[in-house]
């Protein structure tokens, strides 16, 4: 009978454990795993996963929090979840994955990264890797992107219009451009270096941390569904805020002192309100706006 080379004692113990296999010998038996859907070696101290080629079935692969400094799947090619996290990857070849839906490398050293011919692809999460770039053009059905914690100094998220979430922090942001993305419901960018940030278009935004940056103002008055909003260590003279927000719609705000709140009323009709710095609201979370009083703000 056919077998399947299995170099990895840690890999192959793992096979016995699930049913797979019987005896630790280096081999299993490929009639046992061709018809395999999903597979699950989580934490296993796996550095080689040489025989995962014959896992020819194979739509689930999660191989999380293992010692991998190379992983093929090229023939893996049913694969619609990969999780490949904390590991040790250097790199990671996706091509031959078409049918790849969900894929999760994040905490490796992977310096680039290829999802062109990933087209499916609804949730992509590579935090925490070396990226300097990363185009996600071609993945026009992404819902989720994290992609935190690499060294991005760009990130073209304009063909990706179904973004509701986009977690993008501690990178070398100087611009990110979020007007087609208007189904945003959670915004992470902060720790980059934005001078600027226009959400006024993205109205359904629930959760906005734009956290240390260089903005030196905020507009969110149009973003009538926000309910969190972090937004210190910036240069702001000003944010913009509406009524409305203030009245019961916020329920945390992080944000410097000495920063004035702008209410915008009847179309962008401004009134300063002065004051702000009376409440703690450096590095802790503000109490329930709806249980603020307005005059407190006057």
């Amino acid at each position: 009978m056919e077998k399947t080379r299995i170099s990895d004692k840690n890999f192959e113990q793992a096979l016995i454990d699930l049913g797979y296999d019987d005896v630790l010998d280096g081999y299993v038996l490929t009639d046992n795993i061709k018809n395999i859907t999903e597979l699950n070696i989580n934490s296993k101290y796996i550095s080689d996963l040489t025989g995962i080629e014959d896992f020819k079935a194979l739509t689930d692969l999660d191989c999380d929090g293992n010692q991998l400094a190379s992983l093929d799947v090229s023939k893996n090619t049913a694969l619609a979840s990969l999780w490949c996290s904390k590991n040790q990857l250097l790199s990671l070849d996706v091509s031959k994955n078409t049918a790849l839906v969900n894929l999760y490398c994040w905490s490796n050293q992977i310096t680039s990264l290829d999802v062109s011919k990933n087209t499916s692809l609804t949730e992509l999460c590579c935090s925490e890797n070396k990226l300097p770039s990363l185009d996600v053009c071609k993945n026009t059905a992404l819902a989720g992107l994290w992609c935190a914690k690499n060294q991005l100094t760009s990130l073209d998220i304009s063909k990706n219009t179904s973004l509701t979430y986009l977690y993008c922090p501690n990178n070398q942001l100087t611009s990110l451009d979020v007007s087609k993305n208007t189904s945003l419901t959670e915004l992470s960018c902060g720790i980059n270096q934005l001078t600027s940030l226009d959400v006024s278009i993205n109205t359904t935004l629930n959760v906005l941390d734009c956290w240390e940056n260089k903005l030196t103002s905020l507009d969110v008055s149009k973003s009538s569904a926000l309910t969190e909003l972090y937004c210190g260590d910036n240069q702001f003279a000003f944010v913009i805020v509406n009524d409305d927000q203030l009245g019961d719609r916020f329920e945390i705000l992080k944000m410097d002192d000495e920063v004035d709140l702008i209410l915008g009323f009847n179309n962008y009709k401004l009134t300063r309100r002065k004051g702000v710095q009376k409440f703690p609201i450096f590095n802790i979370v503000l109490e329930y706006f709806n249980k603020l009083k307005f005059n407190s703000l006057k």
